[in-house]
């Protein structure tokens, strides 16, 4: 019986890790031809006679939809970090809590928490270091529209490049990007000097 859990939660976790190894652009594309007037998303919402919606070319749910998207496709990888931060706590913990009277949510608040908080913090500095680093799914689906309400920064250095011909304007953008990012990695890099 344990064997056939083993595997059941290893097929499991393998199917939680998929949306993370799809290509972003696989991604995009995928979802931008969901979220499209006629697309599945608004076949779905028909059933309940929710009429169609504008996820790509209206200010208020371009950005919703891109949401959608990046959490669909970060949450599996997250998620496989806690549940290895979960599954490196040493049983021992537990097994002593159980026999002093703890109950699960007191196991919870004072062990689990705090022995996976280097995993929530490591977690944390990684989004918003792939936050950063969003380009495609925005280039793609909405191409910073409706009206700029979806363009991140990334996006306006490639236009300020590349659609305008502000060279020296988007090198100095991507410089001071550039500094942003790196000391949001060295604080990540310390977050793993002080796990070990």
């Amino acid at each position: 019986l344990l064997a056939k859990l083993r595997k059941a939660f290893a097929i499991w976790r393998t199917l939680l890790f998929l949306p993370t190894v799809i290509p972003i652009v696989s991604v995009a594309i995928a979802w931008k031809l969901l979220f499209h007037y006629d697309g599945l998303v608004n076949n779905f919402l028909s059933i309940f006679n929710i009429g169609p919606i504008p996820w790509l070319t209206s200010t208020t749910y371009a950005r919703s939809a891109l949401i959608i998207t990046s959490w669909w496709h970060a949450t599996s990888y997250y998620m496989i970090l806690f549940l290895s931060g979960i599954l490196a706590i040493p049983s021992v913990y537990m097994e002593a809590a159980e026999i002093d009277g703890a109950k699960g949510w007191q196991c919870l608040k004072y062990i689990t928490l705090p022995l996976i908080r280097p995993t929530m913090v490591l977690v944390f500095v990684i989004s918003i270091i792939n936050g950063f680093k969003t380009f495609a799914l925005q280039k793609i689906m909405t191409n910073g529209g409706p009206a700029t309400a979806t363009e991140i920064t990334t996006l306006h250095i490639y236009k300020t490049a590349f659609n305008f011909g502000l060279y020296g304007e988007a090198a100095a953008l991507s410089f001071l990007y550039f500094l942003i990012i790196l000391g949001f990695s060295l604080i990540q890099l310390r977050v793993f000097k002080g796990g070990e």
